[in-house]
């Protein structure tokens, strides 16, 4: 039976639900149904009398949810009226004269809209639009986000110019840590690579303390704000210990072995400031990239879509701050002030903040999941008590079906890790104890949807193991890389170039490559592979890692060249560099520079994106900081393969040499790297192949929707169905609250963490 013909149904989604069904040329019949939490509280039929022309003649008084088209073909076609959803019913005004009344909508989202003004030669808009979030998000003031004040790129773009200024600081201290340790604090150039990989390593595992603070009851609007401010007084601390002269080691006319090594106490200030500072920046990357996606509700289609751009913007935003800090910081930094470079910093680090503090009114806040880590810990502990059962019938898994939980999407049983299953097995024991005290204890009892995130997460860490060599790579650029510049003529024509500034060449790469990528890449790509970004987001990264190798393989011939002129001018002998820099120009590492950065498009970017929609939204902040660990143990990894490439190569002299890179052979550890990466490459195709994504199971209310209507007065509705087969009776809906494995359905159940 069709709705509209007596039959009361629940709603796809809060607000009113439309269904046309055509009675003449001229007059269609809609049923609008208001709709509280997807219970049928009022049913209303509303005549809508077209008189020839894009205008209502005449309307029955009531409510009706917004017109976005209302084209009639008289006599060539169907009538193609998209008469479209409010999460609030909008108002419709009356008409009294024929053909001079005009539908409009007030409160929509997008403004008001005259029928009479339209462009007729615009095709309809079947996409559903609605004043509020679809997402359960909420404003500044806990009410349902509308679309038209909140979130969007309206709010996202102040979380992106925090980025840019937040990473502007980050990567001024970053660029050029490894010159400021050899320099100023006198170490040799192995031990301050492995400084300041380790500084990085810290950096990147701090991401996992914010991600499980932000999916925890404290959210990621708050755990973004504390770890900034601490990030700023980190700072603050970093600028003091390089502007005190007593907490620096005396000056040195040459970096060689008479130089005084910094005090005790020296190091412990740096240290502290430098690990607080990047802890600090480290922990507020998951919660306030996660943040800006947050923004952009994926039940929209254009939302969802400007959700995929955004993950481009966001690396753009990163890429930005840090073009900053290689042109402009590590300028100063080299040819001003260390102390004055580093202020700058902290500055940048509390401008950010502001900017990010003061659009709070603009943005969306989802509802907290609980606490990541207890979620994940559920699962473990209740699959191990239940070790010695065999789960014999999936289809007898719990899984809550209660009228809080249908608000959130559910995850499809899958076969893999088997061993959690046994979390969602029902026992007589779960029973008795549900019968007790009216609760699931999940320590006990998880539904399969918990199971699921938990095997969500695992099935994403061959993909992000396979990441590690590539962060390794990445961590070059801000240590060997350096070091190898700033051996070679920094000069280009009068001007010298600190080295660490040649990492503009890799921004400048990526801000162009990001756009080229986004608007003209990805379109040809989906019109030939029919894929709405192009490609997956698993070809992308292979695509980057392949890059990274010939990044690597160049970067050898490169060094083997600079060794090649050293020797030409006997330049091997143990003697500082800086007095006898190799007369081969900086420019020779351009190339390097540049195959990494278009490496970052591919790999990182879809890295992010990746792992962003293949986690559950109660682990999307732990997915990110997942993904971020990569980088900590690239930085790690580069440690230990240094220390012990040395340790190796001593007897026949390092290749990495402490205090003259001539007399090294940085080359043969750059083909190591090319080799360790080519392993790494061919693993990742062996993943990925086998690799299955995350399927989600879209709650009622919340299905990313296109509204077809009827064509010939057949078949219509919500993606070409009629909606009255995807509605769910009231009466049914009261008696269940989940599945047991009995299949039969019991009383309500709170979920007990």
């Amino acid at each position: 039976m069709r709705l509209g013909q007596g039959e009361s149904a629940t709603p796809l989604v809060d607000g009113v639900v439309p269904h046309f069904r055509e009675q003449s040329s001229d007059v269609r019949m809609v049923v609008m149904m208001s709709v509280s939490r997807n219970v049928v509280v009022e049913q209303k039929i509303l005549c809508l009398d077209f008189d020839g022309s894009d205008r209502v003649s005449k309307t029955s008084p009531g409510n009706v949810v917004r017109v976005e088209s209302a084209h009639l073909q008289g006599g060539e076609g169907a009538k193609r009226d998209q008469i479209l959803e409010e999460s609030k019913l909008s108002q419709i005004s009356e008409t009294t004269k024929h053909g001079e009344g005009a539908l409009e909508s007030r409160g929509a989202a997008n403004g008001s809209w005259n029928a009479e003004t339209r462009d007729e030669s615009s095709p309809p808009d079947t996409l559903q639009r609605y004043e509020h979030a679809l997402d359960g998000s909420t404003d500044w003031y806990g009410r349902p986000a509308r679309r038209a004040t909140t979130g969007g790129w309206k709010a996202a773009k102040y979380i992106t110019v925090e980025q840019v200024l937040v990473n502007w600081s980050y990567f001024g201290i970053g660029k050029n840590l490894v010159l400021y340790m050899t320099a100023v604090m006198h170490q040799g150039n192995a031990d301050g690579s492995n400084y300041v990989t380790n500084w990085m390593g810290a950096v990147f595992v701090a991401p996992l303390i914010g991600a499980f603070m932000a999916d925890s009851n404290r959210g990621r609007y708050f755990t973004t704000f504390v770890f900034s401010a601490l990030f700023g007084i980190g700072l603050l601390i970093l600028t003091i210990s390089t502007n005190i002269h007593s907490l620096r080691p005396p000056q040195c006319p040459s970096r060689d072995l008479n130089c005084k090594s910094a005090t005790a106490v020296q190091s412990t200030v740096l240290t502290i400031g430098l690990y607080m500072a990047g802890i600090a920046f480290g922990a507020l990357t998951p919660p306030v990239t996660v943040f800006g996606a947050d923004q952009f509700d994926e039940n929209d289609a254009v939302e969802r879509k400007q959700r995929s751009s955004y993950w481009n913007w966001n690396y753009q935003a990163i890429t930005l701050g840090a073009m900053g800090a290689a042109i402009a910081i590590v300028t100063i930094q080299e040819n001003v002030s260390w102390g004055l470079g580093y202020g700058i910093c902290a500055g940048l680090g509390f401008v950010g903040m502001s900017f990010f503090v003061g659009a709070s009114k603009l943005y969306r806040f989802q509802k907290l999941q609980g606490n990541a880590a207890m979620r994940i810990a559920q699962v473990l502990v209740a699959a191990s008590r239940k070790l010695t059962l065999r789960v014999k019938d999936v289809d007898k898994l719990y899984e809550e079906i209660d009228p809080e939980s249908e608000q959130k999407k559910k995850i499809n049983h899958t076969n893999g890790f088997k061993i959690l299953d046994k979390a969602a097995l029902w026992t007589p024991k779960d029973q008795k104890a549900v019968q007790v005290t009216g609760k699931v204890n999940q320590w006990y009892l998880c539904p399969v949807t918990q199971v699921e995130e938990v095997k969500s997460v695992l099935r994403l860490l061959p993909i992000f193991a396979t990441t590690i060599i590539y962060s390794t790579v990445y961590m070059q650029m801000t240590t060997l890389f350096v070091v190898q510049g700033d051996s070679m003529d920094t000069r280009v024509g009068t001007i010298k170039i600190p080295s660490a500034t040649l990492s503009v060449v890799e921004q400048i790469t990526i801000v162009p490559g990001v756009i080229l990528y986004d608007r003209l890449l990805v379109p040809a790509l989906r019109r030939y592979t029919g894929h709405p970004k192009g490609f997956s987001e698993l070809k992308r990264m292979g695509v980057g890692l392949v890059l990274s190798i010939i990044a690597m393989g160049v970067s050898a011939l490169v060094e083997a060249k600079r060794l090649q002129v050293a020797r030409r001018y006997g330049l091997l002998e143990a003697q500082d560099e800086e007095t006898a820099p190799v007369p081969l120009s900086i420019m020779w590492l351009i190339p390097q520079y540049f195959l990494v950065g278009i490496s970052e498009v591919f790999t990182y970017i879809g890295l992010m994106e990746m792992f962003y929609d293949e986690c559950p939204e109660s682990l999307r902040s732990v997915s990110n900081a997942i993904q971020l660990l990569t980088n900590s143990l690239g930085s790690y990894f580069s440690t230990i393969l240094i220390t012990v490439v040395n340790k190796v190569t001593r007897k026949d002299g390092e290749w990495i040499s402490n205090d003259n890179l001539n007399t090294g052979h940085l080359d043969r550890f750059y083909w190591l790297m090319v080799v360790l990466s080519l392993i790494n490459f061919l693993l990742y195709v062996f993943f990925a192949i086998r690799y299955k994504p995350l399927q989600m199971v879209h709650p009622v209310g919340r299905p990313p929707v296109e509204l077809v209507p009827f064509d010939d007065g057949s078949k219509g509705g919500v993606n070409g169905q009629d909606p009255s087969s995807l509605l769910t009776p009231q009466k049914e809906k009261e008696k269940e609250s989940f599945r047991a494995p009995t299949g039969k359905q019991k009383p309500s159940l709170s979920s007990e963490t």
